[in-house]
């Protein structure tokens, strides 16, 4: 199987978390999406998909958002691609959301999104 991570961190807002994060008083929210395929190649199209219900996901639920930070390996096969980099640059168009994309070294990005996957992964073998 394949699983895509993606932990969203959002400045809370009062009309969905019962709070407002305001300049003189931050409330960051945390969520964890995780999206599972029996597909084992967890190819471009899947994080292209899997992007589009997490942005679907926001604007359904009125999460407003004027920035996309990603951080995420190098891995070529799913996210350096040409076909990729132009579904980027579009959705950023579509969305009028800047999109910063940082890559970790492939291997050396370990972070909560690891252990996260690893703990749903060992969930479903059982």
């Amino acid at each position: 199987m394949s699983i895509f991570v993606h932990v969203l961190y959002r400045h809370a807002q009062a009309s969905i978390d019962g709070r407002d994060s305001t300049p003189q008083s931050r409330e960051v929210i945390k969520e964890y999406h995780f999206y599972v395929s029996d597909d084992r190649e967890l190819d471009t199209l899947f994080v292209q998909h899997c992007f589009g219900v997490i942005y679907d996901s926001l604007r359904h639920r009125g999460v407003l958002f004027t920035e996309h930070w990603i951080w995420s390996d190098g891995c070529a096969r799913q996210f350096k691609l040409a076909h990729y980099f132009y579904w980027l640059s579009r959705i950023h168009k579509e969305t009028r959301v800047p999109h910063t994309w940082s890559f970790f070294e492939i291997g050396h990005g370990k972070g909560e999104h690891d252990r996260a996957g690893a703990c749903v992964k060992r969930a479903l073998r059982r």
